[in-house]
Parts: structure tokens; sequence; C-alpha cells
């Protein structure tokens, strides 16, 4: 499975790392990276932070955010990843939420350390669930 993970966080970044080393995995820490590659490559599961360059509580309107790759996303994707949002920024997590929703994209908002590797083969259930 290809897996991009956008997320600046070096502890966070590892476990992603660890937990999903069986899979084909992408890790960037900017939204700059995260569009570069997602117009060329294809993915699964995308899992986006919504704080990125090492700041928390970012505002959306921030370039370098996950909110960017969001707006893109909506725009440009066909077909879409299935995105996590797994920022604990509840405003930036929660207007990602709405980007990709209107956009009607396969999404959902889990803060991380709420969820496990088994979010990746659990994410068409949650979806018939919601």
């Amino acid at each position: 499975m290809r897996i991009l993970v956008v997320e600046d966080d070096a502890r966070r970044a590892a476990w992603f790392v660890h937990e999903f080393a069986e899979h084909d995995l992408v890790l960037v820490n900017t939204a700059r990276e995260a569009i570069a590659i997602l117009k060329f490559c294809q993915f699964e599961f995308l899992f986006l932070d919504h704080d990125l360059g090492n700041r928390t509580f970012v505002k959306t309107g921030d370039e370098n955010c996950g909110q960017r790759v969001a707006d893109f996303l909506a725009g440009e994707m066909d077909p879409p990843p299935n995105v996590v949002i797994h920022s604990w920024n509840p405003e930036g997590a929660e207007t990602m939420l709405e980007t990709l929703r209107r956009a009607k994209l396969p999404v959902r908002q889990v803060p991380f350390g709420s969820f496990g590797k088994s979010i990746v083969y659990d994410f068409g259930r949650m979806a018939e669930l919601a």
C-alpha cells in the first residue's frame, strides 16, 4: 500500500515509519513537498498534520500548513487518497475536514495517538459507519 505522511514532528514521523514499515511509505515535513509529490504520485492513504514547521496552533492561512495540502486535494486529485487528519490543532483540523468533505473526498479526523496502523484496514468500515 502507498502511504504519504505529512508530519514535521520527529517522534511522530518515527512512529509512522515503524508502524508502516511493510508499506511503501513516503514521509514529508512541509506542505510544499506534499503538494509536489501529489502532483506526480498516487497514494492510497494520506496522513495529514495541520501544524508544520515545528510550530503549534498555526493559522490556516499560513503557507506551510496542512490546509494548503487540503486545498490542493480538493481541487486537483483524481483519484484522491483516503485522508486521515491527525492534527491536534482543533481549529486547523476542522477547517481541513470541512474543505475535504465539501469536495466529497474520503476523509476522517483522528488525532495522533488515537489510532494504530489498523486504521488503514478499518477505513472502509469507518466510512460505512459514518
